[in-house]
Parts: C-alpha cells; sequence; structure tokens
C-alpha cells in the first residue's frame, strides 16, 4: 500500500473516527481484562509489585515483538531505525510502555476497573496541559481550562464518594499512568514524521516491555499459577496492545493530537459498561454516574476548539 493511501485512510473523516473508536475500545476492555488476567494468574491485591511488573513486562514485550513480525512481514524487511534515532525509540519506550504501565498496574490492582477506566481518560487533559511543551502554538486557553476543571471535579467525585478514598498507590499512580500516556502520544507526533510508526511502536513495545520485564524478574517476580484460561487472556491483552498502539501511533502521525484524543472521552463510558460486564462491578453509584457525566464534558470542551481548528 503506498504513503498516499495509507494517508488517506488515517486521515478521511470516516476512517480517522472508526479507528479511533476501535482503539479506545480495545483499551477500555483492556482495564477489566487485567484484573481478570490478574485472577487467572492469581495475582491478588498482596501480590508484590515485582509480580506485576512481571505480568506487564511480560504482555507489552510479546506486543512489541508482535508488532515487528508482522510489521516486517508486511514491508519484505525487517522493521529498523537509524542509529541517531536511538534517543528517541528508547524515550518513547521508556514513557509509553515502561512509566506508563508501571504506574498502571500497581495502581489498577488497588482500585476498581470502573475507576481505572475514570482515571485512564484523564489523558486527554493532560495532552492539553503538556501539549505547550511539545508545541509552543498550542496555547493554554480559557475553554481548555475549564475543560480541564471539569474533569478534575470529576476524579475528585469518583474518588471520594464520601469519604477520603484516594490513595497514592491506587487512584494516585492511576493519574501518574494518565500523564505518561498522554506525554507518550505527544513524542509519538513528534517521532513520527521521522520514524515509521509502526517501526515506533513496534521498538517502544520490546524495549518498553523488555525493560519491565527484567525489573520484576530481578525483583523475584513470578505468576503463581497458570493455567491454558490465564494464557488465553494474556494472549488477548498483547494482541489488543499490539493493534491499538500501531493504529493509534499512525493516527497520530497524520492527524492533530487533540483531533485524535477527542475520543478518549469514551474510554470511562465503554470501560465502565465492559467492567459491569465482565467484573460485575456496581458501576451504576450516583457517584460515578455524575463522574463521568463531568469528566466526558471536560473532554469535549478541551478538544472543541482542537476541532474548529482543524
Amino acid at each position: 500500500m503506498t504513503e498516499s493511501k495509507t494517508k488517506n485512510i488515517f486521515t478521511s473523516r470516516l476512517g480517522m473516527v472508526l479507528l479511533a473508536l476501535f482503539c479506545v475500545l480495545l483499551w477500555s476492555s483492556a482495564v477489566p481484562m487485567t484484573k481478570v488476567g490478574y485472577a487467572a494468574f492469581g495475582i491478588g491485591e498482596d501480590a508484590s509489585v515485582f509480580t506485576k511488573l512481571l505480568f506487564a513486562g511480560i504482555r507489552f514485550t510479546l506486543a512489541g515483538l508482535t508488532v515487528l513480525l508482522l510489521g516486517s512481514a508486511a514491508a519484505r524487511k525487517p522493521l529498523t531505525f537509524r542509529r541517531e534515532q536511538t534517543g528517541r525509540v528508547l524515550l518513547y519506550g521508556l514513557m509509553q510502555a515502561t512509566i506508563q504501565y508501571l504506574f498502571y498496574y500497581i495502581g489498577l490492582s488497588h482500585s476498581t476497573g470502573t475507576l481505572g477506566s475514570i482515571m485512564s481518560s484523564t489523558a486527554a487533559f493532560f495532552v492539553v496541559l503538556l501539549a505547550p511543551l511539545f508545541y509552543p502554538q498550542d496555547r493554554l486557553t480559557g475553554l481548555k481550562g475549564l475543560g480541564c476543571l471539569f474533569g478534575l471535579v470529576g476524579i475528585i467525585v469518583a474518588s471520594v464518594g464520601g469519604q477520603l478514598e484516594f490513595t497514592l498507590t491506587g487512584e494516585g499512580f492511576l493519574l501518574l499512568s494518565a500523564a505518561a500516556n498522554a506525554s507518550s502520544s505527544l513524542l509519538a507526533r513528534r517521532f513520527t514524521q521521522e520514524i515509521p510508526p509502526m517501526t515506533l511502536t513496534g521498538w517502544g513495545l520490546t524495549l518498553g516491555g523488555a525493560l519491565l520485564l527484567a525489573v520484576g524478574l530481578a525483583g523475584g517476580g513470578y505468576l503463581p499459577q497458570v493455567s491454558g484460561r490465564a494464557l488465553l487472556i494474556l494472549c488477548y491483552l498483547f494482541l489488543l496492545s499490539a493493534t491499538a498502539f500501531s493504529i493509534w501511533t499512525s493516527l497520530l502521525k497524520y492527524n492533530d493530537a487533540g483531533k485524535v484524543c477527542i475520543f478518549n472521552s469514551l474510554s470511562p463510558i465503554f470501560g465502565t459498561f465492559l467492567s459491569i460486564l465482565l467484573l460485575g462491578e456496581d458501576s451504576f453509584q450516583l457517584r460515578y454516574l455524575v463522574s463521568l457525566a463531568l469528566v466526558c464534558g471536560g473532554v469535549y470542551l478541551v478538544n472543541r476548539t482542537a476541532q474548529k481548528r482543524g
């Protein structure tokens, strides 16, 4: 497929919408499925940090290798990058996989799937706050600030629920994961101008996942139990990562980051209903419904300016 045809797929209005929705749906399913995976492998809340990092490392290393193998087969040559691009690839992998999911996997084990979905959606706000550091012309406007405020209130409503339930290793780590997610999106937008999306995604996931894997093994992490069901869940998780990250990185190459990230507003909605179906969580609590409305409204306000500008 030529570069022109590929670009048309990712930049056409219908193509961008459908692909972005598909990515968000996959990532939303990862929240409850990760908790299901924890249970299948016997990883409880009291499991060591290193066991959780080992699980994350296996998932993303396999996802990265899958992208590299499929990408190389499609290109009929190995996906490689130039020596001077090594620093960019390492930085992207560190932010995309290692830092983001170090906080994510620990935080999710101390939180609910529904709350994890809500927290993950805050990456859209971090994109707005961090964008001026990457692109000085993308200023923080009053409308964007109002949207961020809506999102912050939504997070507080979801986390507190009448009591001070916000914890550093739970909701706090999920917020740090969202910040790393936003940073990786902004880096992808810049780096894919010179590094093909599949190459950047494949090597980023492989190197970032390998670092998580190494840390987990060095700390004595292990999988308490392994079964056919557990391996199937792991397979689903690394395949969804390989698919979603490859598509998302390509969308960021050809589109404004704000236009793409607006679809993260659907993440808490998808995640909530998937948590109900897969985990049986009581997600229809009033605080969650109010929080969902505030977070989604905030993301809409944040990205409305970006839509008009495009």
